[in-house]
């Protein structure tokens, strides 16, 4: 397996523990479908920026647009972040496909989305992944 793709698996197992899908956020991939009828979701985006220490790691930041129904104002989009950050932030995972370690975390507004009626906000955390051989 490459380290592009040991990279997606070992941050996507996060988003499949029990845990973060008691929180009950649809999360999708990047380029994934909005269900219809929901109000609110994330949208998990990868992005390896270098090499890390050998051949099979990595470094780069994970870009997670939190999506909110209009209307619905701010708070639930800071709720999420937080969320997020009890999973991701200053952690250390390690999986089947390696270790991963994050950093600290940002979070801004984006603006409303011209495709629907969401308003879009950024949680960016940058990470190294460290793959096994």
């Amino acid at each position: 397996m490459t380290r592009y793709r040991q990279t997606q698996d070992a941050i996507f197992q996060v988003f499949a523990t029990p845990a973060w899908k008691s929180e009950n956020i649809v999360t999708l991939p990047t380029n994934f479908t909005i269900p219809s009828g929901v109000d609110e979701f994330i949208r998990v985006n990868i992005l390896p920026a270098g090499r890390g220490v050998n051949r099979i790691s990595a470094s780069g930041l994970v870009i997670i647009n939190i999506s909110i129904r209009d209307g619905k104002g701010p708070t639930r989009a800071v709720d999420i972040a937080d969320k997020l950050n009890s999973y991701l932030e200053s952690k250390t995972l390690n999986t089947s496909t390696g270790t991963v370690q994050f950093s600290s975390s940002t979070f801004s507004l984006q603006g409303r989305s011209e495709t629907n009626n969401f308003s879009v906000f950024e949680y960016s955390i940058p990470f190294n992944f460290f793959g096994a051989f």
